[in-house]
């Protein structure tokens, strides 16, 4: 059903336009806080809610389904790109920036049109969507239940694939005494970059695709991140110059920030005292000014829980005001992090199956998944 054809008084779906859609979106973000543990979290995407897609990817939807009064009931995005998955470039669909309004006509409508929105992207020539990922906060009890936990069949199906931790580093508890063995990359590195990225994430599940150097990802990215640079990625090599390790530590604040909302007493108090010490934990009101590790590869020779350690020390020496570094972990290949003030947040990678799609019956292994992204 096209609910653009219905007329005046009932629901409209319609793909973003900017004019119309982006200021009540923002709204929208405002008056809906992510709970992150004890604390909640209102997502920043002003002043253009599309900033952040641009980094996903230069083929992104945003659908917005309105009521009879006007205000936005529902709203999703997707992010198209050419991804790996079990060795295959495939064409892959991020959903995000899923929200309601918390409407009882707001649940109605995308249990009964999520399923028909997402296959019109599926058959559309210009898509081809082979599969469709999103992940979800573990404690998010509502998305667990409303997504994931529906008893009827509404044409979509939620298949976990994968356990995330989203790691929040907020700084040593002992000063380093080991000597960094990182250094910045410089435009002899580039090639010899993009080949060790291109080779790490092609192992991976929903793998970013650096197989093209002319006009694929790392040229797209250079051209849209805020911040993206070679000499901004920081490397490790072994004794021969070989690249064991690399990372972009990534400012997003151009297109996405975190401030807080509220906060318990007992953890403000923490907090505060913490900071008396020399953290830089947030406070009401603040903005989290957070670094993450993008591009984040390891090779086999690496210890993966060290070199992740030495990308945080350098990143904190070099960056006096960060609130945090954060970065994406296997929850079955945890990374081992010594003598730091931490917080993990599990998160739920999922593919959304449509019926008649057969499900997965093997492993996914390791997971390409940009924290800094969502």
């Amino acid at each position: 059903m096209d609910l653009n054809q219905l007329k005046n008084g009932h629901p409209q779906i319609t793909s973003f336009e900017f004019s119309k859609d982006n200021k009540d979106i923002l709204n929208l973000l405002e008056k809906s806080p992510m709970k992150v543990g004890n604390i909640e979290l209102v997502y920043e995407r002003s002043p253009d809610f599309t900033a952040l897609l641009n980094c996903q990817s230069s083929l992104h939807e945003t659908i917005v389904a309105r009521g009879g009064r006007n205000e936005v009931l529902v709203f999703f995005s997707l992010s198209f790109s050419k991804r790996w998955f079990f060795g295959q470039r495939l064409n892959a669909a991020y959903i995000g920036d899923f929200r309601t309004n918390g409407s009882q006509q707001a649940a109605v409508l995308w249990r009964k049109e999520y399923a028909s929105q997402l296959q019109k992207f599926k058959l559309d020539s210009r898509f081809n969507v082979d599969y469709f990922i999103t992940g979800i906060l573990k404690k998010n009890n509502e998305a667990i239940k409303n997504l994931v936990g529906l008893k009827k069949d509404h044409g979509f199906y939620y298949e976990f694939l994968k356990e995330l931790n989203m790691v929040n580093v907020y700084g040593r508890i002992f000063p380093n005494q080991k000597k960094s063995t990182v250094v910045r990359a410089t435009e002899l590195d580039k090639e010899t970059l993009i080949e060790f990225l291109h080779r790490q994430e092609q192992r991976k599940f929903f793998g970013t695709d650096f197989s093209d150097r002319e006009e694929g990802e790392w040229k797209y990215r250079s051209e849209t991140w805020p911040g993206f640079s070679i000499h901004q990625f920081l490397l490790i090599k072994d004794e021969q110059g070989k690249i064991k390790a690399c990372t972009l530590p990534w400012d997003p604040t151009p297109v996405k920030r975190m401030r807080v909302k509220s906060a318990p007493s007992w953890l403000a108090r923490t907090f505060s005292a913490l900071n008396f010490l020399g953290f830089r934990f947030p406070t009401l009101g603040d903005d989290l000014k957070t670094v993450y590790l993008t591009h984040l590869n390891t090779d086999e020779t690496c210890d993966r829980s060290d070199a992740v350690q030495e990308f945080i020390n350098y990143v904190f020496a070099t960056r006096e005001d960060l609130t945090m570094v954060s970065f994406s972990e296997d929850a079955e290949r945890k990374i081992n992090l010594r003598n730091y003030f931490y917080q993990k947040v599990p998160v739920l990678l999922y593919r959304v199956r449509l019926q008649g799609e057969p499900a997965l019956h093997q492993s996914v292994g390791e997971v390409g998944f940009e924290m800094g992204l969502v």
